[in-house]
């Protein structure tokens, strides 16, 4: 048998595999919520990969993965067209930035998966972890930005994302490539043009002659049923037996939902209506004897840091109600150089009535608090306005409770696993997340799992 050429695909079908990839895994995520379609979401684009060198590999991934964060992160447009002065037709050019940074981790894992496969190597195992690495990067590379890791996808599936104990979110991931891998390796790869051995003739050999042996499949077949049933067999043993054991201790806390809106929220007119409506959700928190009350990020619209009536009416709810309060509020410093730096700040203030830690966000927003590669995008500087030119803080500060030690990770921290350790690692018994999820209107930002539960 030897074999002369490959049936060659018909126009714009590669193209279009990679975008129905792209679309298929977008929906695994809120608000379609499809969470199934993330077991078959890359085989259109990996069989779209078959037969190309890894440069063109790379471009059919690319494509597949721009439509998927497009699809997913295009509340960025949202955010930025509704609350800075960027007209709306920037705006959907930053995020078509954005996508096109990002899609490069697609583009390079299904490089990838070509370039192992051309040397023979077993990509069907290889696959899972060389995605795993593209997604831990994602989280620090470029801009650091992990958002919708493919393993979010399966939020709502309790027993199999308590693996996430062992492995973080990429352990779901790597299941999930590995299963899509298994699927493309049964599909049966295009027929090329050779001499058919029977006939001594040229013609097309059949589907299977081309591709790989089913029988090759066989362990990661057996593996893989191993790990779907597994897995959550572990996960429901493992959220038992936790529940079984008895609590190291308990803490009654209530959360203030203020529900304010992002247009009102930093209008001067609107500050004493902010504040009058968490001072009432505290009071009425307060008659249930929480130890600790929770507002939302930035919940002052003002510099709790500066005196004033503002800052005095905040402290004095914590005392008149007799509560812990712990609360976001924009801040400030003043750099060596003498320029003022501003910073997402989280306050803890005693049931006396004094201010006793503050914790300065560590890991910002991309686009939102600050700009990347400021100098390169220096076109794009605007689109923080309405937050900012936020600088990092450095300390994972650990707040005290008489019973409890707690840190606090600041909004889109919490998609940050070394931010987690980090306040683990200095003594938190249990973690707070705040966030203010009003910039992002009616997209589907606010449920989009950050981390398993």
């Amino acid at each position: 048998m030897v074999a002369v050429a490959e049936r060659r695909w018909r126009p714009g079908t590669r193209p279009l595999l990679a975008a129905a990839s792209g679309v298929l895994l977008a929906a695994s995520f809120p608000a379609p919520d499809l969470e199934p379609l993330a077991w078959i979401g890359l085989v259109p684009l990996l069989v779209a990969a078959r037969g190309l060198r890894p440069g063109a590999a790379f471009r059919i991934g690319w494509l597949g993965g721009f439509v998927f964060y497009l699809a997913t992160v295009y509340w960025v447009a949202y955010t930025i067209g509704s609350y800075t002065t960027v007209p709306l037709a920037v705006a959907l050019g930053i995020l078509a930035l954005m996508a096109s940074a990002l899609a490069c981790y697609t583009g390079a894992f299904v490089a990838g998966v070509r370039w192992l496969a051309a040397r023979g190597l077993p990509v069907t195992w290889l696959a899972p972890l060389l995605w795993v690495a593209l997604e831990w990067l994602r989280g620090w590379f470029f801009i650091g930005f992990p958002w919708a890791a493919l393993g979010y996808s399966q939020y709502r599936h309790h027993d199999l994302v308590q693996i996430a104990e062992v492995t973080g979110v990429y352990g779901v991931s790597a299941i999930l490539v590995l299963f899509n891998m298994v699927i493309v390796g049964i599909l049966p790869e295009r027929g090329t043009v050779g001499i058919l051995p029977e006939r001594g003739t040229v013609g097309i050999l059949p589907e299977r002659a081309a591709g790989t042996p089913p029988r090759r499949l066989v362990p990661a077949l057996v593996a893989l049923t191993l790990l779907v049933v597994g897995v959550p067999t572990w996960g429901r043993w493992r959220a038992a037996a936790l529940a079984r054991r008895p609590p190291a201790g308990t803490l009654r806390v209530a959360l203030a939902q203020g529900n304010v809106e992002q247009a009102h929220k930093w209008d001067p007119a609107f500050q004493d209506e902010t504040l009058a409506r968490y001072r009432a959700l505290t009071a009425e928190a307060a008659a249930r004897r929480p130890d600790l009350v929770v507002w939302p990020e930035t919940a002052t619209p003002f510099f709790f840091q500066e005196p004033g009536p503002l800052r005095d009416a905040v402290l004095e709810t914590a005392e008149q109600n007799g509560v812990y309060l712990l609360f976001g509020s924009p801040a400030f410093r003043r750099a060596p150089s003498g320029a003022i730096q501003e910073l997402n700040r989280a306050y803890l203030v005693s049931p006396a009535g004094r201010e006793m830690a503050t914790y300065d966000k560590m890991q910002l927003v991309p686009f939102g608090e600050y700009v990347p590669y400021a100098q390169a995008l220096f076109f794009v500087r605007r689109i923080v306005e309405a937050v900012g030119d936020v600088v990092p803080g450095l300390v994972p500060t650990v707040f005290r409770l008489p019973s409890a030690r707690f840190g606090v990770a600041i909004c889109y921290e919490d998609v940050f696993p070394s931010v987690t350790r980090r306040f683990v690692a200095a003594g938190a018994d249990f973690l707070v997340n705040v966030t203010n999820d009003a910039w992002y209107g009616p997209t589907s930002a606010p449920p989009t799992p950050a981390s398993p539960p």
